[in-house]
């Protein structure tokens, strides 16, 4: 499958976003060479994980759990800085 192919067992949702929204989300695409509907596929899969994750724990380990994701967030965006969005999307 290529990096913009949607998945085979994929159905179409609709929902509504801001144009600000919608323009962010654009040049992010645009900095990764992906579509618009490619990476939000992906934010919203690395979002439902990360709910699904905390539902099955606590408030103490879903306090360091956003502890670590900030960490990971720091590292990711520093990543990102170096190398790119390419191989973060793809």
């Amino acid at each position: 499958m290529s990096k913009n192919e949607v998945p085979p067992d994929s159905r179409r949702v609709t929902i509504w976003l801001s144009e600000d929204l919608i323009s962010r989300a654009d040049k992010l695409a645009e900095r990764a060479e992906i579509d618009r509907g490619r990476l939000l596929r992906n934010i919203i899969e690395v979002g439902v994980d990360g709910l699904e994750k905390t539902g099955k724990v606590g408030i103490l380990q879903i306090s360091l759990l956003l502890r670590d994701m900030g960490d990971a967030i720091g590292q990711w965006v520093e990543s990102i800085k170096r190398d790119g969005l390419k191989k973060f999307w793809s």
